[in-house]
Protein backbone atom coordinates (compact mmCIF):
# COMPACT_ATOMS: atom_id res chain seq x y z
CA UNK A 1 0.00 0.00 0.00
CA UNK A 2 0.95 3.65 -0.75
CA UNK A 3 0.67 5.02 2.27
CA UNK A 4 1.76 8.83 1.25
CA UNK A 5 -0.91 8.81 -1.60
CA UNK A 6 -3.30 7.54 0.92
CA UNK A 7 -2.61 10.34 3.16
CA UNK A 8 -2.33 13.06 0.30
CA UNK A 9 -5.68 12.05 -0.84
CA UNK A 10 -6.83 12.03 3.02
CA UNK A 11 -5.72 15.58 3.31
CA UNK A 12 -7.56 16.20 0.07
CA UNK A 13 -10.67 14.84 0.82
CA UNK A 14 -10.47 16.80 4.14
CA UNK A 15 -9.71 20.08 2.93
CA UNK A 16 -12.67 19.69 0.30
CA UNK A 17 -14.90 18.80 3.51
CA UNK A 18 -13.71 21.54 5.37
CA UNK A 19 -14.14 24.29 2.54
CA UNK A 20 -17.21 22.95 1.78
CA UNK A 21 -18.63 23.05 5.31
CA UNK A 22 -17.48 26.88 5.53
CA UNK A 23 -19.09 27.90 2.59
CA UNK A 24 -22.33 26.09 3.57
CA UNK A 25 -22.38 27.57 6.86
CA UNK A 26 -21.19 31.05 5.26
CA UNK A 27 -24.04 30.88 3.31
CA UNK A 28 -26.59 29.64 6.15
CA UNK A 29 -25.42 32.94 8.55
CA UNK A 30 -26.01 35.21 5.83
CA UNK A 31 -29.60 34.23 5.88
CA UNK A 32 -31.93 35.76 8.10
CA UNK A 33 -31.70 34.26 11.70
CA UNK A 34 -29.15 31.89 10.12
CA UNK A 35 -26.78 33.28 12.12
CA UNK A 36 -28.24 32.00 15.41
CA UNK A 37 -28.45 28.42 13.66
CA UNK A 38 -24.69 28.51 12.94
CA UNK A 39 -23.86 29.84 16.46
CA UNK A 40 -25.78 26.75 18.26
CA UNK A 41 -23.76 24.11 15.68
CA UNK A 42 -20.43 25.34 16.66
CA UNK A 43 -22.24 25.12 20.61
CA UNK A 44 -22.80 21.44 19.89
CA UNK A 45 -19.97 20.42 18.41
CA UNK A 46 -17.81 21.86 21.16
CA UNK A 47 -20.44 20.58 24.20
CA UNK A 48 -20.03 16.83 22.06
CA UNK A 49 -15.90 17.11 21.76
CA UNK A 50 -15.91 18.06 25.37
CA UNK A 51 -17.95 14.89 26.49
CA UNK A 52 -15.88 12.52 24.12
CA UNK A 53 -13.16 13.65 25.50
CA UNK A 54 -14.57 13.18 29.54
CA UNK A 55 -15.40 9.45 28.35
CA UNK A 56 -11.76 8.91 27.01
CA UNK A 57 -10.42 10.58 29.34
CA UNK A 58 -6.32 9.49 28.15
CA UNK A 59 -3.53 12.09 27.82
CA UNK A 60 -3.43 11.53 24.18
CA UNK A 61 -7.09 11.96 23.33
CA UNK A 62 -6.60 15.39 25.49
CA UNK A 63 -4.38 16.26 23.14
CA UNK A 64 -6.21 15.36 20.29
CA UNK A 65 -9.69 17.13 21.95
CA UNK A 66 -7.58 20.21 22.34
CA UNK A 67 -6.54 20.47 18.73
CA UNK A 68 -10.16 19.86 17.73
CA UNK A 69 -11.60 22.74 19.94
CA UNK A 70 -8.83 24.78 18.14
CA UNK A 71 -9.84 23.87 14.71
CA UNK A 72 -13.47 24.63 15.78
CA UNK A 73 -12.43 27.95 17.36
CA UNK A 74 -10.98 28.85 13.52
CA UNK A 75 -14.16 27.55 11.67
CA UNK A 76 -15.96 29.34 13.96
CA UNK A 77 -13.76 32.68 13.31
CA UNK A 78 -14.19 31.84 9.22
CA UNK A 79 -18.04 31.82 9.08
CA UNK A 80 -18.73 34.26 11.37
CA UNK A 81 -15.98 36.59 10.53
CA UNK A 82 -14.89 37.29 14.21
CA UNK A 83 -11.02 36.60 13.73
CA UNK A 84 -10.72 39.51 16.64
CA UNK A 85 -12.48 37.56 19.31
CA UNK A 86 -10.82 34.39 20.10
CA UNK A 87 -12.20 32.05 23.46
CA UNK A 88 -10.23 31.72 26.15
CA UNK A 89 -7.70 28.45 25.57
CA UNK A 90 -7.58 28.54 21.84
Amino acid sequence: MDYENEILGLRAETAAIQVLLVGLLKSLAAKGGGDIIVKEAFGYAEHISEIIALKLGSPATAEHIAAVAKMLEQFRAAVLDDHSKPKDGV
